[in-house]
This record gives structure tokens, C-alpha cells and sequence, in this order.
């Protein structure tokens, strides 16, 4: 064992891959008091504190010793974990703990000042260790989130709250809903394309600036499934294999109680986006007399406290599922709060008779809300099944139970896709007074129409 100086204080060379980072600790210590360094304390007393998803790692490098502290919890003013000690990789303890508690760091250090320590190491105080993390842990936590000034910066761009513009609020939870078999998953799985692969798989839906990892949360189907689904969707937008490889979990319990992992794995792998399917199943069975509300405020407790852009595809009630005409479903089945909390709510809607032959399905996604915004114009697609690939196409759709679920001023554009008409013939044909087709005219300000010379109307550059 050898030491070198650096500045006024000396140093062990660390270079020695055989001396355990408790001799190596000691040794330093050893030096540091001979030569009048710096105050151990200093030295050594305080961790290194990182917050790893919704818990911490306390690390004191030189001593070699780690304090993971997961499964934070707050009551009644006490603040408690689960704490996991190693030393050296080794397991030490694991044990329910409460940061505020003194004898519960007295019992924890006895018990560990207990266990056999390594050959040729001092021992180590585990009431000061205890002590030391308890106390930047306990800072941390409570600091809780910043206060910030708000209203003195310039309007920023909407575009760059966006993780995909305009449809997906930044760190922010929106959903779509729809009755079975509509094609949620296959959607998801599409932006979750756009985000890994950094293309444009939905013609319209711009990829960020950057690939963002994606995290599947799934209740519903298995990791096959979704393999095949998302490898497919490669396939459509040209990617070779193996294209991507977004995380997916098989999720058995609710996210409430799997959210301490969940929001790890996003911390230690750099996750940027969030899949749930489906809301129902993440939320789980009601305890007691809970209400719906309860039951939506503990989804979204959990996808709060995951803090990254999260997409939750939802169900419809039974009844909405069985209504025969076009009109837009306005909430997803349960509780009104679904979608008060999501910052955005889609409702997408499927053709009930799709081409067999041809292998294609029309849909229509419409906006429900759009909490930072103005509503979005309904955004018309088509899925094309083909045998080695799925592909999305932008569309004007034309089953019936679509086109009458548009809004009277999108059905006019349609019209006047096929070419400028009269006022009274494009009231006739929409089944309007001529007066109103002219206030919609004089109501659009961004030139989406346009009055011809003939007196005739067209379309206009921005539709």
C-alpha cells in the first residue's frame, strides 16, 4: 500500500484491485489524521445522495457502503421506508424504517455493528451513518417542489410543450378512449414507433427532435403480442430489424402498487414516454365504499408521481357502445375525473364495416379537451393490415357512422374537396340555411375557405 500527495493532503493509490475499499478506507482515514488533513468528519460523515424514482441511494464511496431507501411513505408527520443496506455489493440488512425515529437508528446500527465485518477493517459507525443519511434524505423529501414566478416570460411556443405536436401535453398525462376493438393498442404502439424509431409514422404526427425511450405498461395482452405489433409497425415505415426496443412490462396489480418500480425502471433507463393499457385494469378493484372518483384519483396519483408524458387508452360504457349514431361519445367509462385530470382526452372511433378484402379500417380521432389550447380539428386515418407490415395513412373517411360524427364546418370541406360550389347548393347538400354557411365564412379567420370571383366557394390554402 503506497500514498501520494495531492495538493497538501495525501492519497492512497486506489490502483490495487485487490484491497477491499474497507482497507482502503481505513487506511486513508489513518493518513488523513497523521498528516493533520482535513476534519474526517467532513471527509466521511456525509453521502452521497441521489434520488433513483420515487426513492433515494445514499452512497459513502470510500467506506463502500450503500443505503437504498424505496417505498417512501408520510404519515402523521413521520416519514418511513423500506431501507436496504450493503456493503461492498454484500447484503447487510433490509428492514421497514423510519427516518425520524432515534431508537429506530439505534436499532438498525446495533444490528448491523453485529454482523461479521471484513478482515483487516475498522469498525464502522453505524449510528453516524444512519444519522448522516437519515438527515439528507429527510432534507430532500421534504423540499418538495420548487415555487416558481410565473406571468413575467414572453408566451412560449405550445409546440414546445409537446412531446408529439400538436397531440401529446409534455410530462403530461392525456388519453384516448374507445370501445373494444377499435384499434387503441395498435395506435399506441404507433406513437411509440414515432418516439423510438424518430420518423413519422402517422402521417401528420411529427417524431420529437430526439429518440425518446418508451415504457409499455400493459394489463391486457403479453410481450409476444406487443413484439409483434410494434416490429410490424417498423416494417411499415421501412425499418429493418431489429428497428426498436421499448420496454414492456406485464403488469398483474395495480399501478398504485407497482409505482415505486415502475418510476425506477424510468429513472435507470432513461424512459421519456409511457404506454398504459388499458385505465380499467391499471386502476384495479375497489376496496370498500370507493367511489369512481376514488378510483381515478389513485391513477392518477400514481402517473403524477411518475412525472414523464404518459398516454392512457381507456373503455367505454356498455351503453355508448351500443348507440347507433355518429355523435362524439364525450367520457370515458367511470368516473367524470378521468378526464378533468388528463391534461388532453381523445375520443377515437372506428368504421363498424371495414374492407375485409383490401385489409383496411377508417378512423376518425377527435378532440374532447385540450387543456392549454384550442381544440383540434378531427384527425381522419386508416390502418392498412398487409401481411408483413401495418401502415397508416392520413384519409377522408367515408362510412357513414364517420362522416356524420364530423362537425357541420368539417363536412363542408369535405364538400368542397371535390371542387368549389354555390352557397345555396353546398347549404343544400349539408342540410343548412344558406345564412349559415355565410357566417361561417365570415367567421374564418385563418383562410380556410375562400369566396371565388364568381361568387362561388372554395377551399383556401390552410385546409
Amino acid at each position: 500500500m503506497s500514498e501520494y500527495a495531492y495538493g497538501d493532503r495525501p492519497l492512497v493509490e486506489l490502483n490495487d484491485a485487490n484491497t477491499p475499499p474497507e482497507v482502503l478506507a481505513a487506511e486513508q482515514r489513518a493518513i488523513d489524521h497523521k498528516r493533520g488533513g482535513p476534519d474526517p468528519a467532513e471527509a466521511w460523515r456525509q453521502p452521497t445522495v441521489d434520488q433513483v424514482g420515487l426513492g433515494y441511494v445514499a452512497r459513502f464511496e470510500r467506506l463502500g457502503i450503500e443505503l437504498r431507501l424505496d417505498r417512501m411513505h408520510e404519515s402523521r408527520g413521520d416519514t418511513s421506508c423500506e431501507l436496504t443496506v450493503t456493503r461492498s455489493g454484500a447484503h447487510l440488512l433490509r428492514q421497514r424504517f423510519s427516518l425520524s425515529s432515534g431508537p429506530a437508528r439505534s436499532s438498525a446500527a446495533k444490528h448491523l455493528d453485529g454482523l461479521p465485518r471484513p478482515k483487516g477493517t475498522e469498525r464502522e459507525d453505524w449510528r453516524e451513518i444512519l444519522e448522516m443519511t437519515c438527515l439528507a434524505v429527510l432534507d430532500r423529501q421534504r423540499d418538495g417542489e420548487p415555487f416558481n414566478l410565473v406571468g413575467h416570460r414572453p408566451v412560449s411556443d405550445r409546440n414546445t410543450r409537446r412531446l408529439i405536436a400538436p397531440w401529446l401535453p409534455l410530462n403530461k398525462p392525456a388519453t384516448i378512449y374507445a370501445p373494444w376493438g377499435a384499434g387503441k393498442s395498435t395506435l399506441g404502439a404507433a406513437i411509440v414507433a414515432t418516439c423510438e424509431l424518430g420518423v413519422e409514422v402517422i402521417p401528420g404526427w411529427p417524431p420529437p427532435a430526439d429518440p425518446v425511450k418508451c415504457l409499455i405498461l400493459d394489463w391486457e395482452s403479453d410481450v409476444d403480442e406487443w413484439n409483434d405489433r410494434l416490429a410490424l409497425i417498423a416494417a411499415g415505415v421501412g425499418a429493418t430489424w431489429p428497428a426498436l426496443s421499448a420496454m414492456h412490462r406485464r403488469c398483474r396489480h395495480p399501478l398504485d402498487e407497482q409505482v415505486e418500480k415502475v418510476a425506477e425502471a424510468i429513472a435507470r433507463n432513461g424512459i421519456g414516454f409511457v404506454l398504459v393499457d388499458s385505465a380499467e385494469k391499471a386502476i384495479g378493484a375497489s376496496s370498500g365504499a370507493e367511489t369512481y372518483g376514488d378510483r381515478a384519483g389513485r391513477l392518477y396519483e400514481a402517473i403524477d408521481q411518475l412525472g414523464i408524458t404518459t398516454l392512457i387508452l381507456d373503455h367505454v360504457a356498455g351503453e355508448d357502445m351500443k348507440r347507433a349514431d355518429g355523435r362524439v361519445i364525450r367520457k370515458a367509462i367511470g368516473s367524470t375525473m378521468k378526464g378533468a385530470w388528463a391534461r388532453a382526452v381523445y375520443e377515437l372511433k372506428r368504421e363498424r364495416e371495414p374492407d375485409a378484402l383490401e385489409s383496411r379500417v377508417e378512423l376518425v380521432l377527435h378532440t374532447v379537451k385540450v387543456n392549454d389550447g384550442p381544440p383540434l380539428r378531427p384527425f381522419e386515418f386508416a390502418i392498412v393490415y398487409d401481411d408483413d407490415a401495418i401502415r397508416f395513412e392520413r384519409a377522408h373517411v367515408t362510412a357513414p357512422e364517420l362522416t356524420e360524427a364530423l362537425s357541420k364546418t368539417e363536412r363542408m370541406a369535405r364538400v368542397l374537396v371535390r371542387g368549389a360550389t354555390s352557397t345555396k347548393a353546398l347549404a343544400e347538400e349539408l342540410e343548412v340555411t344558406e345564412g349559415w354557411v355565410r357566417a361561417v365564412l365570415s367567421k374564418d379567420k385563418h383562410g380556410r375557405f375562400v369566396r371565388l370571383p364568381d361568387g362561388s366557394i372554395g377551399l383556401g390554402l390552410r385546409s
